[in-house]
């Protein structure tokens, strides 16, 4: 492995942090293991389920259930390149199987719970998904175990939270399982696939947007420079596990940047009880979508202390300039507003340093050459609309999707020049 030693001063003394060559690049062994062993006893997550269960995992604690996870997955011949779907909404065991499924080189899935028994067929047949891992909340496992019957491909079935006939049981059987699992020099890194999300499908069927092991580092900028992520304090995003949104707030930027990541396991969302989280948990960085940031001034926010928000940010859509006033005035910072897709990372945002301009997602972030073209691809003059497109010559950056999984003509409708 090629090293990288980055002079940096704390406390007035110099230390020396190595960094491996993006090549050879896995986020659970170069990230979480790495501060399992550095920085065993910081927080890395702190979960509330919704019966108000508290529970605290430390890197360590990471490090070890996921080995325990990626252990347990081998036994069930879950192995690299395997495609594992995860429907499981906010609750913990999602942190320990994505880490899991990194390690082995399978690549995760994440999906909604909303999902019908017609979208898990689609995804299950589109995806080649050998194995689900499904919360046993509500009747989703109702609607797996109906499209499972019209899937052959779909072997292995693992409930979360319970147990169900014909299913694994995750919380009954990995914790038999060893808690060491050590990377090797043939471990999944780099340009290796890792993840795939199913994209919104607003122009027909989702399509599968595949990243690589180099994506996590694309969000460094995203936890950085956008959430503004403090390492000593607590970042909040809503979003649900089974959406793009969460990769971008819940997990690899967070991490990259030590900061440790607040998940509050809810069903629906209600101001009244996630309002008083800010303070009893001392919250210090939050994202929601501007939907949520609507509903929240719908509530007398004076009657909650929300002093402990240091930075806050928005994504999904645009922010109506009135709840961007109201919001600011009753919370004391601004909403900081930024744009990306399921085939990337941030693209756009208003970064630390810069004025926030109001009504605006912001301007490009470091990582990627953005234009704005017309329809021959030609960048157009300032204030002229056009499309926003990514340059990837001479090659993709990190956090740039592989490509549409099994859709070349997909692929090659967005990616070209």
């Amino acid at each position: 492995y090629q090293n990288f030693i980055i002079p940096t001063e704390k406390d007035g003394m110099i230390t020396e942090i190595a960094f491996k060559n993006e090549d050879k690049f896995n986020f659970a062994f170069d990230v979480v293991d790495a501060l399992g062993k550095s920085k065993p006893n910081k927080l890395a997550m702190l979960h509330i389920s919704g019966d108000g269960v508290e529970r605290r995992f430390t890197f360590s604690d990471m490090k070890k259930e996921s080995a325990r996870t990626a252990n347990y997955f081998k036994s069930l011949g879950i192995k690299r390149g395997d495609r594992v779907m995860l429907v499981l909404k906010r609750h913990y065991q999602f942190w320990f199987s994505m880490l899991a499924l990194n390690k082995l080189g399978a690549i995760a899935i994440p999906a909604p719970n909303q999902l019908l028994e017609k979208d898990f067929e689609y995804r299950f047949n589109a995806g080649n998904v050998k194995a689900i891992l499904c919360t046993s909340d509500g009747d989703v496992a109702d609607a797996v175990d109906a499209a499972a019957a019209k899937c052959p491909r779909l072997e292995k079935k693992i409930i979360v939270g319970g147990e169900r006939e014909g299913w694994h049981s995750f919380d009954g059987e990995y914790s038999l399982f060893s808690s060491h699992f050590a990377g090797s020099a043939d471990s999944p890194c780099g340009d290796d696939p890792m993840l795939m999300f199913f994209t919104s499908g607003t122009s027909g069927y989702p399509k599968i947007a595949a990243h690589s092991h180099r994506y996590p580092l694309g969000h460094f900028i995203t936890a950085k420079y956008w959430h503004q992520v403090n390492p000593e304090g607590l970042h909040f995003t809503i979003s649900d596990t089974g959406w793009a949104k969460a990769m971008w707030g819940k997990l690899y930027g967070q991490w990259l940047c030590e900061a440790a990541t607040f998940v509050y396991d809810f069903d629906r969302f209600d101001a009244e009880k996630i309002l008083p989280l800010f303070k009893k948990y001392n919250i210090t960085t939050f994202c929601a979508p501007p939907t949520m940031y609507r509903m929240l001034i719908k509530q007398d926010l004076s009657r909650f202390d929300l002093s402990t928000i240091e930075h806050a940010s928005t994504a999904g859509e645009a922010l109506n300039p009135e709840v961007f006033r109201q919001l600011e005035k009753l919370m004391g910072v601004k909403i900081m507003e930024g744009f990306g897709q399921s085939e990337g990372t941030l693209m756009i945002g208003n970064l630390i340093g810069d004025a926030h301009k109001l009504g605006s997602m912001g301007k490009p972030v470091p990582l990627y050459d953005v234009d704005i073209v017309d329809p021959d691809g030609n960048p157009v003059e300032d204030g002229v609309n056009g499309e926003i497109v990514i340059r990837t010559d001479p090659a993709p950056t990190c956090g740039v999707f592989l490509g549409y999984y099994l859709n070349k003509e997909a692929t090659d409708n967005v990616w070209y020049n």
